[in-house]
């Protein structure tokens, strides 16, 4: 190729770039396409914003490219999953390696290359070749600044290569870890399921994991074929729910849908269907079993069973009984279910049949290209085409419509391939996006680069293959591929840098959205939600890559080409994957393996080009060690593949067990497995039917009818209960018993119970109740020998004490307590003696070494039992004295026992949130069960019977606080109804989770006396109620000194540099709180703001004022560890030293002048 052809590619694709970039920067502020260019993030966007300027809607900015810049890993992994975060890291790295060769080899290659002198005389068609290798004479010793670096590229390849590859490993074990409870991790998909006959594929599937795996078998859900008349049923009833349940706009005036029916007419067919149905199996099974395919969805109680049973042959026929990992639910691929697992070989015969028609039939339009390259052989060989090589068009003819061509031709690939991946029956979207980026990757990489390099001057090559014969091949492509660089340099402008702009514009998105808009009248418009397109940018990105290593010593004015390529890449995907593209399924990060042996496949042709080129320029040393080094890429490639590649395609066995251990502990595993059997259920359009008969027993749903049955049998063993306890508490005949109305419901509050909780002490200290104890009431006021015995003070008969040992469970939230006997009172931790529980039972020790031990170490006092009685905070050790991993408090006692610490006198006050739940239901108190209060407002600090909800509890636990030393200051309730809060402090040091610790155990006995359920879960409920947190206010003695501000804005910039360590032991679950709404920072981003809720740290307008006080950390959940937390603040503000390059970028992003 002509240097003025080159030019001209360039300039065409230089105008189209700018003049995309530019219009794209003025349509993405057009209100009309912000379903086009805001399709990720048009849900988050608030009705309150403000608009731009008309005028400045008009001026092209840049804007978005600061934002895309500016935006953190964190952001990029909440929009895209990991395999966005993959894709990206893919680009840094290219960005990286090839930064290094471009300074290396255009500083000390090109030089070399450039005044070679090899080439005598050039020529219109070898104007390019001085730039490469071919212009270094045979035996020059600057063929050494080639050799130097070959090495540095490659060994600057192995660390980022090694580097990365362990970074996604790390992530997606992380992955697991985030989000434990995804279905997919107790479920197996099996196919190939054998037919007996007589029996259907279900009893087939029940009898062979009810008897291979009886214990952990849970259930299992058949996929079912789907006809065209219920998928019809499926989309019309979506359409209905749409219609009836969608909100109207308070400004718009409200369209009348009187003409649709009171109840849902999919639901009386589906409900007569239903009834239809089972009278339909009882006489003819063989119509379901009809329906029915090979497949199915097995549940397993715990993840370490599924995944025993997915990496298990299950019979002696590989055919039969395969089982994998199943999909998450809308990861499936519903149409491929169905396939028989014995066709698949066939179909992937079929594929790879297609592959290779498809590749050879390629061949036409790279001929083409080449021709239209090098146009004077062209006239050569065709004459009737002579003389246009002289025309004024030829320039374009040769630089920019080969590449041009050749593009449009390329994007049929990737939905070619796609189709291929569909027709080898991938089971999942990821999996089948997968295979086809790594079909797509090996047709570019055959195709485009080796078909070019074959096919360019096709005609001079052949005549040189006649004269040389076949055993020179090797020197003549040493010879011929750096002259292919030009061609590549173009084809990277015209896929790579035009592809950037097309791909930003959106333009066949945009100009539907406008024919909605303009010629359909919808106003809506359209803007279709899309994936992230991986089986296109994928291979194109690592086709670039190949290009960069392979030219990079032979050619390196390549580089600065690829370089702009991969910058302006990094900015347009990061802002497609923020705005644009929605993640409804990911691969975990299951692409860097691929991108990595696309590297080392590049690493290891580039230095077999290079041992080749050196040995023919008689350099016989340098082709040595560069073929050593094939041999050290091989071998580094293989230690990578042990190291890393079995985390990708395995699940470590020893997290999936603490996971089990975990959820059973905590009770939260029955919850986990009673979501488990819907979650694959009505995913697409193939989930069939699902008979409720496949469940276990304990899993069946009830209907209305039989809720209220158990509803009434619930109540009816309650009352029972109640009069059999009153009984044996009753051994006086003349006893009378009788249960009010009131008494027989246990989840009613009424004010006669909660005067328990009026705290009279009597003249000896006990602790007396004003009122009867709610479960043996007495209607005539006879007093009852419970509250009796409960209430007994047994100071005059014993100097003995009952000490109440409280220590923090297996869950890290979870309060557990025992009493012991004392001799005497005591008066201070160091007095009590040590104790010892079963850890097995709290999920904190094994079974065959279940003994740990309680240290005593804050005591406070009794309200329950009164007297000398007392509360004692203790924390806990293995026997051997080593504090076990849910012991936060050793280590925040380490911290504040730090004499740097000691001198700052940090001081702590805790603002604990909690809601309070109905019984039973678990839905907040107050609530109309499965309803909806009003929204949001009148409930802060409210005061009413239809405002609040609770405030006896508050209240009680208010006084039992303050009578046990706690020091509580206040309390009140919160904005979510139901939801309230009380405050411990100001506390000094390790005092703070020592009392905020006791104050849960307070509130969870008052709960359980109350019959009420407490949760300290961030976000309770879901949609547009608050969450609950644990706002904690932090301050030292210089904070509180005259100029403290100074150290408060220290301490925040301290607090942003490790943002994430402590999002990440802030409390699990607080990413559905932190979500930038309900006066919450986003978790990704950390801000602060002078009385800002909004912010991740708050400063009070009178600290600011004054120039001293204190800041309030607003990122803990309610769920989280005190001691924890405290002892965080501390170490972050007063022991830990950020660097100064760190501690300056951070000041200049948040505006701290310190």
């Amino acid at each position: 190729m002509i240097l003025p052809a080159l030019l001209t590619s360039a300039g065409f694709n230089i105008v189209i770039c700018v003049g995309f970039f530019s219009l794209y920067s003025i349509l993405r502020k057009q209100p009309l396409n912000l379903k086009v260019y805001f399709g990720q993030r048009l849900a988050q966007l608030q009705p309150g914003q403000k608009n731009h300027y008309f005028f400045d809607r008009l001026i092209p900015s840049a804007g978005w490219l600061v934002k895309a810049w500016e935006a953190s890993d964190d952001d990029i992994y909440a929009c895209g999953g990991i395999d966005g975060l993959v894709f990206i890291r893919l680009i840094v790295f290219c960005i990286r390696i090839f930064s290094v060769a471009a300074v290396l080899c255009i500083f000390l290659v090109l030089p070399v290359n450039l005044f070679g002198q090899a080439i005598d005389q050039t020529t219109p068609d070898s104007q390019m070749d001085i730039f490469t290798i071919r212009n270094v004479q045979e035996g020059s010793t600057g063929l050494w600044a080639h050799f130097f670096a070959l090495y540095v590229i490659s060994i600057c390849s192995y660390v980022l290569l090694y580097i990365e590859f362990k970074n996604v490993a790390r992530m997606r074990l992380e992955q697991v870890i985030r989000f434990p409870r995804k279905p997919s991790h107790f479920t197996v998909l099996v196919r190939g399921i054998p037919w007996y006959p007589g029996e259907s594929y279900s009893e087939a599937v029940r009898k062979h994991f009810s008897s291979c795996y009886n214990l952990n078998y849970l259930a299992h859900q058949m996929v079912y074929r789907s006809g065209t008349i219920q998928k019809l049923m499926m989309e019309t009833e979506k359409m209905y729910k749409v219609l009836k349940e969608t909100p109207i706009n308070q400004y718009v005036q409200p369209i009348n849908l009187e003409c649709l029916p009171s109840s849902n007419p999919l639901k009386m067919v589906a409900s007569e269907t239903e009834v239809a149905l089972r009278k339909h199996k009882r006489d003819k099974k063989s119509d379901l079993r009809d329906q029915e395919c090979p497949a199915a969805f097995v549940f397993f109680r715990t993840r370490y069973a599924a995944m025993v049973a997915s990496h298990t042959i299950q019979s002696k026929d590989p055919m039969l009984w395969v089982t994998d990992f199943a999909p998450e639910p809308y990861d499936v691929y519903w149409a491929n279910l169905c396939i028989p697992f014995r066709y698949l070989w066939i179909r992937k015969t079929l594929v790879f049949i297609g592959s290779i028609l498809f590749s050879v039939w390629f061949l036409l339009p790279t001929t083409l290209v080449q021709g239209l390259v090098n146009i004077a052989s062209l006239e050569t060989t065709f004459p009737i085409l002579r003389g246009i090589s002289q025309r004024q068009y030829a320039n374009i003819i040769s630089g920019y419509l080969p590449s041009l061509v050749l593009t449009c031709f390329v994007l049929l690939v990737p939905p070619v391939m796609l189709m291929f991946a569909t027709l080898e029956g991938a089971v999942s979207r990821s999996g089948r996006k997968k295979s086809a980026c790594c079909k797509a990757i090996i047709f570019f990489y055959w195709n485009i680069f080796f078909y070019n390099l074959f096919t360019g001057t096709w005609w001079d090559r052949m005549n040189k293959l006649t004269y040389t014969g076949l055993k020179d091949m090797a020197t003549l492509l040493g010879n011929l591929i750096p002259g292919q660089a030009p061609f590549f340099m173009t084809y990277i402008m015209t896929t790579g840098w035009a592809s950037l702009a097309y791909e930003l514009m959106q333009p066949f998105v945009l100009i539907v959205n406008w024919i909605c808009q303009f010629v359909l009248m919808r106003k809506e418009g359209y803007g279709d939600l899309y994936t992230f397109p991986y089986h296109t940018e994928v291979p194109r990105a690592l086709l670039f890559s190949l290009l960069g290593f392979t030219f990079s010593i032979l050619a390196p004015l390549i580089l600065p080409f690829l370089l702009i390529y991969y910058f302006f890449a990094y900015f347009v995907y990061r802002n497609q994957i923020l705005n644009v593209y929605i993640t409804r399924y990911n691969t975990n990060g299951s692409y860097w393996p691929v991108a990595h042996n696309s590297a080392i496949f590049s690493l290891i042709f580039m230095q077999s080009v290079a041992s080749i080129i050196f040995g023919m320029k008689k350099l016989g040393t340098a082709s040595a060690f560069a073929f050593i080094l094939i041999i050290f890429t091989a071998l580094f490639n293989l230690y990578c593949r042990h190291k890393f590649l079995p985390l990708f395609t395995n699940k470590a066995v020893q997290d999936l067990i603490e996971m089990d251990r975990h959820d059973e502990y905590s009770g939260k595993l029955e919850e986990v497995l009673s979501r488990l059997l819907s979650s694959y259920n009505k995913v697409g359009p193939y989930s069939g039917n699902h008979p409720t008969d496949l469940l276990s027993p304990e899993y069946k749903k009830y209907d209305d009818d039989d809720k209220d049955k158990v509803c009434r049998k619930e109540q009816k063993f309650v009352k029972t209960w109640k009069v059999k306890m009153a009984q044996c508490l009753a051994p006086s005949v003349q006893w009378q018993m009788r249960l009010t109305k009131n008494a027989m419901e246990p989840s009613s509050m009424t004010s006669k119970m909660w005067n328990s909780f009026s705290l009279k002490p009597s003249r000896k200290g006990a602790l007396k109740t004003s009122t009867k104890f709610r479960i043996c009431a007495s209607a005539n006021g006879t007093i009852n020998r419970m509250e009796d015995l409960l209430n007994l003070d047994v100071s005059p008969y014993t100097d003995k004490i009952i000490a109440e040992y409280i220590w923090i469970g297996g869950s890290g939230t979870d309060v557990r307590s025992k009493s012991r006997t004392l001799s005497k009172p005591v008066e201070h931790p160091s007095e009590l003696p040590k104790w010892n529980y079963d850890g097995s039972s709290t999920g904190q020790a094994p079974g065959e070494d279940s003994e740990v031990i309680l240290y005593p170490q804050a005591i406070f006092r009794d309200p329950f039992r009164g007297g000398k009685n007392i509360l004692v905070i203790c924390d806990a050790y293995t026997p051997q004295g080593e504090p076990i991993p849910t012991n936060k408090r050793a280590k925040a006692a380490e911290i504040f026992s730090d004499s740097k610490v000691v001198a700052s006198v940090p001081w702590f006050g805790i603002e604990q949130e909690y809601t309070l739940l109905q019984p039973d239901v678990n839905w907040p108190l107050g609530w109309p069960v499965g309803g909806y209060p009003g929204p949001q407002g009148p409930y802060y600090c409210g005061a009413g019977a239809d405002k609040s909800f609770g405030r006896d509890i508050s209240d009680a636990h208010y006084k039992a606080c303050l009578y046990a030393g706690i020091n509580i200051s206040g309390t009140n309730g919160e904005v979510m109804p139901g939801q309230w809060e009380f405050q411990v402090g100001p506390s000094v040091g390790i005092e703070a989770g020592d009392h905020i610790w006791c104050a849960r155990y307070l509130l969870e006995r008052i709960t359980e006396q109350a019959g009420v359920v407490l949760t300290l879960d961030p976000k309770p409920i879901e949609g547009d109620w608050n969450g609950a947190g644990c706002h904690t206010n932090y301050s030292t003695k210089a904070m509180r000194e005259d100029g403290g501000f100074e150290v408060i804005k220290k301490a925040i910039l301290n607090l942003s540099l490790r943002h994430k360590e402590h999002i990440s032991a802030y409390g699990e679950g607080n990413e559905r709180r932190l979500t930038g709404k309900h006066e919450t920072a986003s978790i990704n981003q950390f801000s602060w703001g002078v009385a800002n809720r909004g912010c991740s740290i708050r400063v009070g307008r009178d600290t600011e004022k004054a120039g001293k006080g204190y800041l309030e950390d607003r990122r803990p959940a309610s769920n989280m560890d005190p001691y924890i937390v405290t002892g965080l603040l501390a170490e972050t503000t007063i022991l830990w030293e950020p660097t100064l390059e760190a501690e300056a970028l951070a000041a200049q992003k948040l505006a701290l002048n310190v």
